[in-house]
């Protein structure tokens, strides 16, 4: 007598089983409907089409997850925490913006999909000396400056959505002063100036 697989109810035969041919097309019909993951080591598949709608790759050497929606593969979902680094010092910039002096910085590799990245940077607190009133913060992706902002003294917290594409980047914040003086960004162990990166 057969009996059900467990996971998606297979029929499983006996020894004593005859052979039926209606229940090897029953189980056939069944793996074909089972939309489990199909495991690759890099390259996805490149000749599925309207049929495989809906099923789903796993990319082990990327460890991303992508579902074909019946012309292409869409990522299934973020990767997630890209990277992130801190600095746990005063960061002092003596310069008038444009010109700026890194505070907190961070490579991370984007992998393709074309979603978004998070870019947040915190920062303990602001204060000025010797005439400046304000400080300007510049957020960069390698060279191409992506947002400024004016900020007078206190903690701040920022973010900022980016489109990058795939590759590796390289996300900075800095300040400068907006006159002639002084911005300190204050840190120390236990008040962190961080910057974090998240695909989102």
């Amino acid at each position: 007598m057969t009996t059900p697989s467990d996971r998606i109810g297979l029929a499983v035969p006996d020894d004593d089983d005859a052979f039926v041919t209606e229940d090897l097309a029953a189980n056939w019909g069944k793996v074909d409907a089972y939309m489990g993951h199909f495991v690759v080591a890099s390259a996805l598949p490149g000749t599925w089409d309207t049929d495989q709608t809906g099923l789903k790759v796993w990319q082990v050497d990327t460890g991303l997850s992508w579902t074909w929606n019946g012309t292409q593969f869409e990522r299934t979902a973020a990767k997630g925490h890209l990277g992130g680094d801190s600095v746990d010092s005063d960061v002092v910039a003596a310069v008038v913006h444009p010109t700026v002096v890194t505070v907190v910085e961070k490579e991370v590799d984007v992998p393709r999909g074309g979603r978004r990245v998070e870019v947040t940077v915190n920062l303990y607190d602001l204060t000025y000396s010797a005439g400046a009133t304000r400080s300007i913060g510049v957020l960069k992706r390698d060279a191409t400056v992506l947002q400024e902002w004016s900020f007078g003294t206190g903690s701040r917290s920022i973010t900022w959505l980016d489109n990058p594409g795939e590759g590796t980047f390289t996300y900075t914040f800095a300040i400068g002063s907006d006159t002639t003086g002084t911005t300190t960004v204050e840190a120390a162990p236990d008040r962190l100036a961080t910057i974090d990166v998240v695909e989102v």
